[in-house]
């Protein structure tokens, strides 16, 4: 089988044809270079696979298209396609997810989203980018916990069926990027000063595009993140500020530090996020002790499309630029006591305890507006969710509300996942962070692997006690150095512990967790 597509590929290089088209099953070049001349077609009805076995080449020089049905993946040391060729490939797999993955990362050259129907998601298991145009068309990037970064500074690089202009639609099928809540997965972009970059980010459930405008500088690049999940800390706030979104936030990250003032504009639904007072919205940042007021903005309300706040030439004199990355909009006094703009429903926590048979949700809101109630989903990786059970809301109210649902249908030694799907009586609807927690029986404590594995930066790892026990995770680097260690007393109940493995230099390391006198081995891998 190998034979007869090496056979193929050569037939690539022929330029004999005005538009040389073949097909195929499976493509695999086997360590080949492959040449696709302009006018080209490769087409794919199953996977792709670059491979150089090792010693090979194994490139792709294109200059015309390639497409597939199926999933892509570079398993090759080097990059797949040469830098600058003016080719595209193209992912139009019709209902049916396809994946960007292999062992090393892909930097395409120009990529299309082109699925005809059904599942629309093209799905990133590593980093990816393009130094040509993305074209989003009617479908999605789910970049999950990676990076994909656009790296042409032309602002038209980004495409969508929606359009590239402020006046967005509301409709989140028309193209945009989304990424694992609460992981680093981002859209990135090359940015040059005095022009305006859309980042189409959003979910199923919403679209919240932002725009970076740098004013002045050198070029740039910014990453962005939609987090569809409960504001944390919105009690935490300017004292200027009445209530601070609690449903939804923006990561927005500069790559230099120090650089010139920007423009940022966020784009929301007037009616869905229930903003009451437009002229009185504003956008606020965490400092790491509270949500702080960014005013003065500008505000509108274009109707029928989307309204939009903006903050222009931040961070100016802000004391904290870019101090967290997370921005949130937020509403303003009017006067002493009166709010300019009051969101559906301030949730201050979510907790899961592990009781001697169930577990056991407890959370509490410090606002609630139309809210008709809570729909409490369970799972069982953290990603899919199934509803598990109705809790009546408050409707409205300004004074805190306390609630509690018991799971009694669990499993011993099993970790689940909850959150809350929280709707309004006229159909809206925000979902709150999710919480783990695992129902210990005959043992006296249970451990999970890092996640994300492999990672760049930050990983975690869970621990589930019976009792309080002193917990030691050591790290070491295959000389058997060690290069980070955690050493705590912990309470009984689930626990997850975030390790910034930033500063690691790239390759396996072995984490030793010691709970009392047992000792766990367990492997981590830090990538470029």
């Amino acid at each position: 089988m190998k034979s007869r597509l090496r056979y193929l590929l050569l037939l690539l290089v022929v330029p004999l044809l005005p538009r040389l088209e073949v097909q195929a099953q499976e493509f695999y070049n086997d360590g080949a270079e492959v040449y696709v001349q302009a006018g080209g077609l490769i087409y794919v009805q199953g996977n792709v696979t670059n491979d150089d076995q090792g010693t090979n080449i194994g490139q792709m020089f294109n200059s015309g298209d390639i497409m597939l049905e199926g999933d892509w993946s570079n398993t090759g040391s080097t990059n797949v396609f040469q830098a600058g060729d003016p080719g595209t490939t193209t992912f139009l797999g019709n209902n049916a997810l396809q994946m960007i993955q292999g062992s090393n990362p892909t930097n395409f050259n120009n990529l299309t989203l082109d699925k005809p129907g059904g599942t629309r998601e093209v799905r990133q298991s590593l980093n990816s980018l393009c130094d040509g145009v993305l074209a989003l068309n009617d479908d999605f990037l789910n970049t999950q916990t990676n990076l994909f970064a656009v790296t042409s500074v032309v602002q038209g690089a980004i495409t969508r069926a929606g359009g590239n202009t402020p006046n967005y639609m509301h409709s989140v099928t028309q193209g945009y990027v989304t990424s694992t809540v609460g992981s680093t997965g981002r859209l990135a972009r090359a940015t040059l000063p005095d022009s305006t970059y859309l980042f189409p980010v959003g979910t199923a459930a919403r679209w919240r595009p932002v725009e970076i405008t740098p004013t002045t500088g050198t070029t740039n690049a910014y990453s962005v993140q939609f987090v569809d999940q409960a504001t944390p800390n919105t009690n935490l706030r300017a004292t200027t500020l009445a209530t601070v979104n609690p449903a939804w936030y923006h990561f927005i990250e500069r790559q230099l530090p120090i650089g010139s003032p920007e423009t940022i504009r966020i784009y929301h639904d007037f009616v869905a996020d229930d903003i009451c007072d437009i002229g009185n919205v504003t956008i606020s940042e965490w400092n790491t002790s509270l949500w702080d007021d960014l005013s003065p903005v500008n505000s509108a309300n274009p109707t029928p499309f989307m309204s939009w706040t903006e903050k222009a030439g931040y961070p100016g004199t802000y004391p904290t630029p870019f101090n967290t990355n997370q921005f949130a909009l937020a509403g303003r006094f009017l006067a002493p006591n009166i709010s300019s703009c009051v969101f559906p429903v301030e949730l201050l926590y979510l907790t899961a305890n592990a009781q001697e048979n169930s577990i056991l949700l407890n959370w509490e809101t410090a606002t609630e507006t139309n809210n008709s109630g809570f729909e409490v989903q369970r799972s069982l990786d953290g990603i899919e969710f199934s509803d598990l059970g109705w809790v009546n809301g408050a409707g409205n109210s300004q004074v805190n509300q306390a609630y509690d649902f018991e799971d009694f249908d669990v499993l011993p030694n099993q970790r689940y996942f909850y959150r809350l799907r929280q709707l309004d009586f006229n159909g809206g609807e925000t979902y709150s962070n999710i919480v783990e927690a695992v129902l210990l029986k005959g043992i006296d404590y249970a451990i999970g692997g890092f996640f994300p594995n492999p990672t760049r930066g930050q990983t975690s790892l869970w621990v589930s006690l019976a009792e309080p026990t002193r917990l030691q995770i050591q790290i070491v680097n295959a000389l058997g150095q060690e290069v980070l260690r955690i050493e705590e007393k912990v309470n009984s109940g689930f626990h997850t512990f975030d390790l910034n493995v930033d500063r690691l230099a790239a390759g396996v390391y072995l984490a030793k967790v010691q709970l009392n006198n047992e000792k766990i081995m367990k492997r981590l891998v830090v990538e470029d």
